[in-house]
């Protein structure tokens, strides 16, 4: 439990107390002292304005020896990513950091129906799979309410923990309650309850939240759109929780992974999806419609950095939940180096065929069935593809790149062929039976 208030605790600073949620803000320019009056001179032309968006990836802050020995490995989630989003999107200039991971990484569409076929790509049995390299009849988490007493198969981190390594889960499926076997565990729940829930309970005008504002140096209408989609009045952008539990979840790992970055680290981002959910017609007229490349380029140029849900204003949309996730991905990488990055996808998304949402990846759309996959850090092979990969395989892939053991009775691999020969030669698979003595519970 002080693992997971201390984590928390990070999430609920102020700003002003340290960087600002805003992942495209910039420090204040500071004013120059007075000049004697001099002869006017013409004004040099203003340099063109790069369009928000299309800036320039930032320069990636330089690799750090581990003080475990072990590779730090980061496996960032981003629920729903779509490779015919994302290749648009680069091809065009935008999303930097996600494209110079795939131009100097290995690339992958991720088979998701394996981990319960009879749902297709539900979000809780995917993403648990990935953790546990198993199938839901192992790992028995259906829903969004299950928790971790209900896992049924050992998680790669684990396996982790067993062997001496830590671990932080940042918004991840399933974490909760906080388990022994991480060292930082922010919940869904916990995120949910920080970036919102405590600000809907205590209006403006309530004293409490009065004095909290006195120590800070926001107006409270600011505080609330720091921390996502709060608007200080008129409606909610309907993606509003998962946009600002994304928010709040990325400002604590940078802080946090700043100041104790662990063997392993898991976060996952979920706007892409509701964004997606909402708003996939935008994109894709009918089922039967192609996808409107156009479409989705034109919410890229309107984006003006993340969305803030004043009265009036555009709100969530396909892309820009893309060019949110990739600009905090950018200030992250900017500020904290790992070793190996691995990003990965639940599933993709397609146009609903019946009734419902407009963006679906159930049984009947098969179209939405292959998440993403990228592997980037030292041996991984440059701007190759992969063919086979599914969700089984990002366990023992992880296992493999934290020098773990891999269990023969995971039904994925580690992915070797994502790898230099050389590199891959001189880094064996360690096998074992089964993850089963590492359990902890």
């Amino acid at each position: 439990m002080r693992r997971l208030l201390a984590a928390l605790a990070l999430a609920l600073w102020t700003p002003g107390c340290g960087d600002r949620v805003d992942p495209t803000a910039h420090a204040a320019p500071q004013v120059a002292p007075a000049q004697p009056a001099a002869e006017a001179q013409p004004a040099p032309p203003a340099p063109p304005q790069t369009p928000p968006g299309l800036e320039p990836a930032p320069e990636w802050a330089p690799s750090a020896p581990s003080d475990s020995g072990r590779p730090a490995v980061l496996l960032l989630g981003i629920d729903g990513a779509e490779w015919e989003v994302l290749d648009v999107l680069f091809e065009a200039g935008y999303v930097p950091n996600l494209a110079r991971l795939a131009r100097e990484g290995t690339r992958a569409e991720l088979d998701c129906t394996p981990a319960m076929p009879e749902t297709a790509c539900f979000c809780p049995p995917v993403w648990v799979s990935i953790a546990t390299g198993v199938p839901y009849e192992q790992h028995r988490i259906s829903t969004l309410h299950h928790e971790v007493g209900d896992r049924g198969a050992v998680a790669v981190w684990d396996v982790l923990y067993a062997k001496g390594g830590t671990t932080t889960l940042d918004s991840f499926r399933n974490t909760w309650p906080p388990e022994e076997s991480a060292k930082y565990v922010l919940t869904e729940y916990g995120l949910d309850w920080a970036s919102g829930q405590i600000y809907e309970r205590l209006p403006v005008d309530k004293p409490l939240l009065r004095e909290m504002m006195a120590h800070t140096r926001f107006k409270p209408e600011d505080l609330l759109e720091q921390l996502g989609m709060l608007p200080h009045e008129g409606a909610k952008d309907p993606a509003w929780k998962s946009v600002a539990r994304d928010r709040v979840a990325m400002e604590a790992l940078l802080r946090l992974a700043q100041r104790d970055r662990t063997d392993l680290t898991v976060a996952l981002i979920h706007g892409p999806d509701k964004a997606q959910h909402l708003g996939w017609a935008s994109v894709q007229k009918t089922p039967q419609s192609p996808f409107d490349a156009q479409a989705l380029l034109a919410q890229a140029r309107a984006w003006r950095g993340p969305v803030r849900a004043r009265p009036g204003g555009t709100g969530t949309n396909v892309a820009s939940q893309y060019l949110e996730t990739d600009a905090w991905l950018g200030r992250l990488l900017s500020k904290v180096a790992w070793d190996y990055i691995v990003v990965a996808s639940d599933h993709g998304m397609t146009r609903n065929p019946g009734k419902g949402l407009a963006g679906h990846h159930g049984v009947e759309s098969p179209e939405g069935h292959q998440g993403v996959l990228i592997l980037w850090g030292p041996g991984v092979r440059k701007g190759a593809s992969l063919e086979g990969a599914d969700v089984f395989d990002v366990a023992p892939t992880l296992a493999w790149l934290l020098g773990l053991p891999v269990a023969q009775d995971l039904s994925g691999e580690a992915l070797t062929q994502a790898f230099e020969p050389p590199w891959s030669d001189a880094h064996p698979v360690e096998r074992v039976p089964s993850w089963e003595p590492y359990r902890l519970r």
